[in-house]
């Protein structure tokens, strides 16, 4: 497999929000073939996305529906349980 994709940052911020979903899903994506380790995909995609300038929210809503036994996926159950109470 090639190199992953990389977005200029200042476009990123500039992007609207389906957009940058979109470009999201893409990057994710490549993590998901890239490595065979789901944790690793999941974290070093996570990180990727903040270094290129993606929100977090979004970040984790795309990481919880590509990995939804991972660290973003359980994440958004707990702010979600918490926020119920």
């Amino acid at each position: 497999m090639g190199k992953i994709i990389r977005f200029d940052r200042e476009e990123v911020k500039k992007l609207p929000v389906s957009e940058q979903l979109f470009k999201l899903r893409l990057l994710a994506d490549q993590f998901q073939r890239k490595f065979s380790i789901p944790g690793l995909a999941e974290t070093s995609f996570i990180t990727t996305a903040h270094l290129e300038g993606f929100q977090t929210e979004y970040v984790h809503e795309v990481a919880a529906s590509f990995w939804p036994n991972g660290y973003a996926a359980r994440r958004m159950k707990t702010v979600m349980y918490c926020a119920v109470e």
